[in-house]
Order: structure tokens, then C-alpha cells, then sequence
């Protein structure tokens, strides 16, 4: 039985665990700056991990509980007693409100909100076209948070009601992602250090980034260091590993692994450019360090935050060719890479704090507790 006054909202957060990268950031933010009087957490975990003990170090009520993957057959079972122990989870907590932090989530915020009679959020962290939208049934969510206005625009253009979804823009900690106190090293060998950060995994598409290296011309590929940070998914790292050969790229691109979250800033302060496929919180990270970053999107739409030869370099399309002509272009034009740096650091910096992102969150919390 839930223990908090009549005035405290208790709401369920389910999410993935993992390494301590994009969501698992977000989540921090969020759960270290709301009024938790007024709003106290609970977030179940799919798996432990750095995210479930991270969020007990910080005080924060976290559990692990399982969350079998919703629409696999082998799982059909499984995920209903998962589900049934998350209701038990949340009426024992008081819950009022269920947050999913992605989309994968979300039929299990569903479940709980039909059968405690309470309303839920999901939170689109990434892009969906029509089917996708239909596949998780986001029609059924009370409420649809979405970190971007194109997919916004994609959330109505589905027939998701305008007045069920928010755009809350992801945040950066500006003492965490500080360029002062992890200032951008100054160095005169020539060589450009290309970074890509996040879970390597097929929807990160890192083959598609070695394939347009694989283009560039030699005097370039030569004054290149590339890392690659972030924990492997073992079968899409085999493919990687065959590409290395079939590119000749063996010995350029390095695999350090997963980090810990506290050296993600002197990381990001040591690239000289930060390449990304697959968008996510890190372009806004490495921005508040200086760190210049092109964006590679299949989808033209202008972005609010990362615009085009203003705040960043960004791509309209993914093909190989293009993207190899976007690196080539970056990597021998540095003061054009120090204009970049600059100004989407003071871009981030003016618009991407925690304080928005957590009262824009609270207030969507407020509105669906006032309609309840």
C-alpha cells in the first residue's frame, strides 16, 4: 500500500536498463530534478544494469522486472505475467499515472492504465512511420510525449489528436557536458579524430558509416583516427568485423567498447567531429562541448536544433557517396568545424537545459491528473 500524502501523484516508469547513454541520461535528468513530493517514482527495469544502480545510488525507487518483448509469438505467455506483475507493482505503489520511456514499452503501459483505470504516457524517442505508429497502437495512449517536431508532425499525419501529444525536447547538464571544465585539447598533428557514440546495433547504422569512409580518398583516410564508443550487440558486431576486411578499414576504426558515463564528456571533448545515422541526446552533448557534429537522416525535414551549416552540418539523404563528401568536406575545413562547434554550443546551451525539459514533463503530468 502506497505510504505518500494525498497531495503525492506516484507515477511507474517503465524502461530499459543498459549502459548509461541517450534515454537511460534523460531519465536521470528527469528523475533527479522533479518535485518527487509531488510526483514520487518508481521505475521498473527490464534487466539490471549501470541505469537500475545508478537510480538507487540517486535515491530513486527502481526495481527489476521483467518485460518480454510484447508482439514475439515464443513470448505470448510470458509477457502477460510480466504484465500482471507490473499492475501488481504499481497499485501497490499508488501509481496515478504509468510513463513509458520508449515506444517499446508501451503496451505495457496500456495494460496497467485499462486495469487500474489511471492514464499513460509514452515517449517517442525516435522515428516511426505510419505502420510503426499503428503497430504500438499509440492511438491507445492518454498522453504521447515526443523529443521532435517532425515526429510530431508524423504523429498527426497518423491521426494521433494534436492535443494528446508534447514536444519536450531532450536536455542536456550543463555541469556534466562542460567545456570549461573539460576543455577541448589544442593539437597541431593534423590528424581528425571522427567519433560515433552509442549501443552498436543494427538501428545505429554503423555498417552505413563505414561504407562511406570506405569512399573517401586516401590522403584523407590517412590523416583519420575513428572510434566507435558504445556497448556491442555480438551478432552486428561480426557483421562489422567482416566489413573492416571487405573495406580494408581494419586498423582506422577503433572499438573501445561501452564507457563509463562520467568520461563521456572528455570523449566527446577530444572529437574533432562527432558523426551520427541515428540522431539521439549525444549530438546535443557533444555540442555543449564544441564538438561540431553532422547528422546523417534520410528525412530532409529541417531540425529545430541541429540546422543546417548554422548549428551543424546535416544530411538529407544516407547515401554513401553523400555522407563521404560531407566527411571529406569536414575533415579539411577546420575553421569551418570551429564555426560549427561554436555556435551549436551556444545554441544548446540557450535553448536544451534540464528545467525546461523536467516542468514541461511535470505539466503533461498535471493535465492528465486534472482530466483523470
Amino acid at each position: 500500500m502506497s505510504m505518500h500524502g494525498e497531495n503525492a501523484y506516484p507515477v511507474l516508469h517503465l524502461s530499459r536498463c543498459g549502459p548509461i547513454y541517450g534515454l537511460a541520461r534523460q531519465l536521470l535528468y528527469f528523475t533527479n530534478h522533479i518535485d518527487r513530493q509531488r510526483f514520487p517514482l518508481i521505475v521498473a527495469v527490464d534487466e539490471p544494469g549501470p541505469l537500475k544502480d545508478e537510480l538507487i545510488r540517486t535515491n530513486v525507487g527502481c526495481v527489476f522486472r521483467p518485460m518480454s518483448p510484447w508482439r514475439s509469438f515464443p513470448y505470448l505467455v510470458s509477457r502477460h505475467l510480466d504484465a500482471r506483475r507490473l499492475v501488481k507493482l504499481a497499485r501497490e505503489n499508488g501509481c496515478r499515472i504509468v510513463h513509458a520511456q520508449d515506444v517499446w514499452k508501451a503496451e505495457y503501459a496500456y495494460f496497467i492504465a485499462e486495469r487500474l483505470g489511471i492514464p499513460s504516457v509514452v515517449h517517442i524517442r525516435g522515428p516511426l512511420d505510419r505502420r510503426d505508429i499503428v503497430k504500438h497502437r499509440l492511438i491507445r495512449a492518454d498522453a504521447i510525449i515526443a523529443i521532435g517536431r517532425r515526429y510530431v508532425d508524423d504523429l498527426i499525419a497518423a491521426g494521433i489528436p494534436a492535443e494528446r501529444i508534447t514536444l519536450i525536447d531532450d536536455a542536456v547538464d550543463f555541469d556534466l557536458f562542460s567545456a570549461e571544465k573539460y576543455p577541448r585539447p589544442a593539437r597541431a598533428d593534423g590528424i581528425v579524430r571522427i567519433g560515433m557514440v552509442g549501443r552498436i546495433s543494427r538501428e545505429k547504422r554503423v555498417r552505413e558509416l563505414l561504407e562511406a569512409v570506405a569512399l573517401l580518398p586516401q590522403e584523407i583516410v590517412q590523416r583519420l583516427d575513428m572510434t566507435i564508443i558504445g556497448a556491442t550487440d555480438l551478432d552486428y558486431q561480426r557483421e562489422i568485423e567482416s566489413d573492416l576486411d571487405r573495406l580494408r578499414l581494419r586498423g582506422l576504426v577503433r572499438f573501445p567498447g561501452g564507457i563509463p558515463a562520467a568520461q563521456m564528456p572528455g570523449q566527446l571533448a577530444n572529437l574533432d567531429l562527432l558523426v551520427t545515422l541515428a540522431g539521439g541526446s549525444v549530438i546535443y552533448e557533444a555540442m555543449a562541448m564544441g564538438t561540431p557534429v553532422l547528422t546523417v537522416s534520410r528525412d530532409s525535414r529541417p531540425r529545430q536544433h541541429t540546422r543546417h551549416d548554422q548549428t551543424a552540418w546535416c544530411l538529407g539523404t544516407d547515401q554513401p557517396q553523400e555522407v563521404a563528401k560531407a566527411l571529406a568536406l569536414l575533415a579539411d575545413d577546420e575553421p569551418l568545424r570551429r564555426r560549427l562547434g561554436a555556435a551549436g554550443q551556444d545554441w544548446v546551451r540557450r535553448h536544451l537545459g534540464i528545467p525546461a525539459m523536467v516542468r514541461a514533463t511535470q505539466e503533461t503530468y498535471e493535465r492528465l491528473l486534472k482530466h483523470a
